[in-house]
Parts: C-alpha cells; sequence; structure tokens
C-alpha cells in the first residue's frame, strides 16, 4: 500500500494508467467479453484456422483484409484472402471493420487500443496474421484530422455539399451520407446535427490510418465484404486509387467480386449486363429456362434470387382496404427503406429516398382525379413507419393512401394499377414483366435494358410524373427475362447463391446462437466446396475482364 502511495504522489498519470486502467481492464465484465472468444467461438476459429497464414516478415506483399462480425462474410473473406495470399506469396493483414466510438477521453482512448484484444481480433486472426489497424484507430495527427473536419464543416451549406465531400480529391460525400441516415435513424442529413460532424471525423481518421497503413505496408490486394457506408467504402476507395485490387464477397450474386474504379461498389456492373450477356453463346437457351423460373415468383415462391426475403411479396393474402379503388385512375409508389444506403449505385438524383418520396407525392398529388398508393419496402427497417405516419399527416397528402406494407404485389398486378413508380426497387422488372409502365430514376439497376421509362435527370422525372396516366408498357419481356439472369445467377456460375446455406438464417448471422446451429456443416466436404467456389469465382473475373475489353 504505501508503494503504491509513493508512486501515485512520484507520477499520478503513470499510477493512473498502470494501476486504476488495469483494474478496469481484468475485471470489467463486458471488456472481458470483448476479449475473450467464448468456446463455440474458439470452435469457429478452429474451424478457420485451415486458412492460416503466419505472419512472416520476409514476405513483402500483403492482403489487406477485412475482420467483420458477421460470420458468413468471415468464412467467405477468409477463402479469398488465402487464395490471394498464396498466390502472391503474401502475409494476410486484417483491419476490423467494426466502429463504436472515436474516444477523446483518456480512458476511452486506451480501452480501444490495441491493449485491449476483442474477441473480433482473435477470429481475423483464425485465417491472418496481424491486426494492421482498426476502424476505432485515431490518425496520429489530430491537428491534420481537425483542420480537414473544420474545412469540410465550413464548406456544409446544403444535403449536396454532402455528398461532395472529399479528402485528397477522394470522393467519401456518398459513404457519409449513406451511414448517417443508416446510423442516425434519420431518413435524411440534417445539418444541424452533432452526430454528422462526429461521423466526418470518423470518417478522417479512418482515411488517415487506413492511408498510412497501405503506404507502411506493400498491400496487394483488398478483400472486403461490402464497398458501402464509411467503415467499408473508404478502404475500397484508397485501395482504387492506388492501383490495388479490391475484391469483395457480400454481394448476393457474385462468387468473388472484383471492384472496378469506375464503379466503386459490391454489386455487379449493370452498365455491362446487355454487352457480357450478347456475348454469351447460349443466350437463347438461358432465356428459355430462366423465364418459367422468374415466372414462379408470381405464384408466390421464392427463388434463389429472393433468398434474402423474410416471406414471398406475391402472397395469396388480400388487402380488403384496397376495395372499391378506381384502379384505371390508380398509381402506385413502392416506396424504399429511407435508412438503407440509396447511393449504392452509381448515383441518385435525389439525396435521398425522402427528398424522392417527397418530390414524387408533390408532383402527383397536382393531378386531379388520381388516385396514389404508397406500399413501404416489405423489408424495411422499423422506424419506416414511424415516417409514413408523418406523411400520411401532412394536408397536402390527403388523397395519398398508405398501405399495408404486407400487401401482396399479386393482388396489385392483378387489380391492374395505370402505372408503378419507384427510384430503383427490384419490383420494377417483375411489374414490367406484367406489363405495366414503370418509371425509375438513374441509377438503377436496369440501365442497360429498355423495359422501364428511367430518369435520368430530374426535369425528365418531372416530365414522366405529369404525363403518369398516358404512358404505355414497354412490353420487353425478353430484356427482363436476360436482366434475371444477369443480375442473378450469371455471376454464381450456375450455383445458387445461398452456397453457404445461409439464407434460412434471414440476415442473422452474427450471433453465436447462428455458430451453434451452422458449425456442424464446417467439416471438410465444406471448406471443398468453398474453396471450388471461391475458385470459379476468380475464373468468372478472368472473364469478365476479357469480356468488357471486347
Amino acid at each position: 500500500m504505501e508503494n503504491a502511495f509513493l508512486r501515485l504522489l512520484k507520477d499520478p498519470v503513470k499510477f493512473y494508467r498502470s494501476a486504476v486502467l488495469r483494474r478496469i481492464y481484468n475485471n470489467s465484465a463486458v471488456l472481458k467479453r470483448l476479449r475473450n472468444a467464448s468456446t463455440i467461438q474458439k470452435t469457429f476459429i478452429e474451424k478457420l484456422s485451415r486458412y492460416k497464414i503466419n505472419w512472416d516478415t520476409q514476405k513483402k506483399n500483403v492482403i489487406l483484409a477485412q475482420s467483420i462480425s458477421d460470420y458468413e462474410s468471415c468464412i467467405k473473406i477468409a477463402a479469398v484472402a488465402n487464395k490471394l495470399a498464396k498466390e502472391q506469396n503474401a502475409n494476410i493483414g486484417i483491419y476490423s471493420a467494426e466502429y463504436f466510438t472515436n474516444p477523446k477521453s483518456f480512458i476511452g482512448k486506451y480501452l480501444s487500443s490495441s491493449k485491449v484484444k476483442s474477441n473480433l481480433d482473435k477470429i481475423g486472426l483464425s485465417f491472418a496474421g496481424k491486426v494492421l489497424y482498426r476502424n476505432n484507430d485515431l490518425h496520429n495527427d489530430q491537428t491534420e484530422v481537425d483542420s480537414v473536419v473544420l474545412k469540410i464543416m465550413q464548406g456544409l451549406k446544403t444535403k449536396k455539399d454532402v455528398l461532395a465531400i472529399e479528402i485528397e480529391n477522394i470522393r467519401i460525400g456518398d459513404l457519409v451520407y449513406d451511414t448517417y441516415l443508416r446510423y442516425a435513424n434519420k431518413p435524411q442529413v440534417d445539418l444541424k446535427d452533432p452526430y454528422l460532424r462526429t461521423l466526418i471525423e470518423q470518417s478522417v481518421n479512418i482515411f488517415f490510418v487506413c492511408k498510412n497503413q497501405i503506404k507502411l505496408h506493400h498491400v496487394t490486394a483488398l478483400v472486403t465484404s461490402y464497398c458501402t457506408y464509411i467503415y467499408h467504402g473508404i478502404a475500397v476507395r484508397l485501395c482504387l486509387v492506388n492501383k490495388i485490387p479490391v475484391y469483395s464477397i457480400g454481394a448476393y450474386y457474385s462468387l468473388v467480386h472484383k471492384v472496378l474504379d469506375i464503379y466503386p461498389s459490391h454489386a455487379n456492373d449493370h452498365f455491362l449486363f446487355h454487352k457480357q450477356f450478347k456475348q454469351l453463346s447460349n443466350g437463347e437457351e438461358l432465356l428459355k429456362t430462366h423465364k418459367p423460373l422468374f415466372e414462379k415468383r408470381f405464384e408466390g415462391i421464392i427463388d434463389s434470387a429472393t433468398a434474402y426475403m423474410k416471406e414471398s411479396a406475391f402472397s395469396g393474402e388480400v388487402n380488403t382496404e384496397l376495395n372499391g379503388i378506381e384502379w384505371d385512375k390508380t398509381v402506385v409508389i413502392l416506396a424504399h427503406c429511407f435508412f438503407d444506403s440509396p447511393h449504392i449505385y452509381r448515383d441518385l438524383l435525389f439525396p435521398d429516398f425522402y427528398d424522392w418520396m417527397i418530390f414524387t407525392l408533390d408532383e402527383l398529388v397536382k393531378q386531379k382525379n388520381l388516385t396514389i398508393l404508397v406500399k413501404q419496402h416489405p423489408n424495411g427497417l422499423p422506424d419506416n413507419e414511424k415516417i409514413f405516419n408523418q406523411l400520411k399527416n401532412v394536408p397536402a397528402y390527403d388523397k395519398v393512401k398508405f398501405i399495408d406494407k404486407k400487401t401482396s404485389q399479386l393482388q396489385i398486378v392483378n387489380s391492374r394499377p395505370k402505372a408503378i413508380i419507384t427510384a430503383y426497387g427490384t419490383a420494377a422488372a417483375e411489374f414490367a414483366y406484367q406489363g405495366f409502365p414503370i418509371i425509375t430514376i438513374y441509377d438503377n439497376p436496369f440501365t442497360a435494358f429498355d423495359f422501364t421509362h428511367n430518369a435520368n435527370s430530374i426535369e425528365e422525372y418531372k416530365e414522366l410524373l405529369s404525363k403518369v396516366m398516358t404512358l404505355s408498357a414497354k412490353q420487353h419481356q425478353q430484356e427482363v427475362i436476360e436482366y434475371y439472369y444477369m443480375q442473378h445467377f450469371f455471376f454464381l456460375k450456375g450455383y445458387p447463391s445461398d452456397y453457404l446455406d445461409c439464407a434460412k438464417y434471414k440476415g442473422e448471422t452474427s450471433s453465436e446462437a447462428f455458430l451453434e446451429d451452422y458449425i456442424p456443416k464446417m467439416a471438410n466436404p465444406y471448406f471443398e466446396k468453398l474453396d471450388i467456389l471461391t475458385r470459379k469465382g476468380f475464373e468468372s473475373i478472368v472473364w469478365e475482364e476479357k469480356a468488357n475489353s471486347l
């Protein structure tokens, strides 16, 4: 006790660090859970250790891979990173994509530092040799961070200014915007919200930490889950600018996707779909075989392309609130989740889905004798309900009917409304196939095809809305099937999108309950199949690059 008192008198700060924080570190139940892998996690780590490559200081190259809390993604990342590392005689270094806060206090900095080895690190190190950095890390020059943040904040006058944010000529504004919507749980950016500044500060720290790590290590490839949000997308864009190949495993419809610098998305580049399809020797046969598969959707059957859905959008249930509607004077707006990365494609004509919805309603209510139905996205996040309740109480929208989000698309199809309006919902293809005029906006997965009335500007969108009652259906059903095949099947090379058999968990693949149920599948045949599919994914990339160059 006396020695401790003397140490306190001699150097209070050092005593505080060494004694108090050590006690917190050692005794906190929460930190123990973060630090120590559970029994089932240890089993998972053992399973993934087949992909382990120990860090070798003699190796020059480094594969940068995400460490992520989603176990399904972690499995795929491990397989891809291992293949790349073996081919390039490289180490695998991970970065933790998870983010909690930028700690300002000394305690916060200590507890988020490398001294606290989370179980997430341990899971990542099942296949990697070293933790290179974490999204929680702070840039070593906070004066530089403060300067960049201040400059960005001073330039924010409108929501569009947020979308235009750049650091060192690399655009990250769309990532910041979408991250704000998702984590602030708001339908649009509030420029006065302190959380916006917090996100920008996080982004700047992530940017410089990642940039420095890329320089420090000879990174020759990045393996990521997604390309959206600041926690994934900033590393993606930094690597692309530095001519470092980026591979994504997050999309449902690819085995392995090579991200393009002209289209930094984990989605396949839909601009190229028609061009790629034309190079297939068996195109006509593919259309014939996939036509009946697509048509089964209208029977309420969930196919491999819609395996992520909790239930079919084409159920046989009938919504009686639609009785008595004059369908020949009715248009249906298929809404999007307000919080779900509206900028996943090249761009969006509006800053967010909320602006798109308001603009659409404002234009449509000008038309007399027009019935307007709005259907929420069936898989939208819970807080969408609150926003739609607010819209219901807007006096200008008294003629708008907000219908149950569980309303069957089949009931809408059979009722034959005049037109369907969506920004870029997948339902556009389904309703176009059924002979409806569809209004969409740039950019969307159907851009390479001509089965919707696609607006490339707000002015064009306004004009299409004004003519909504007289628009004709495009009636290009064959193009719908071509899109369906290219979007949902081509890049899977004959394998189902649920090739790891995770669809039944409906996205809940981050819990220990998932591991308890799933780990028994992870025997040798499981990994043999995974390795084959990973190889097939890279073979597909080679074909794509050749086809795209023609």
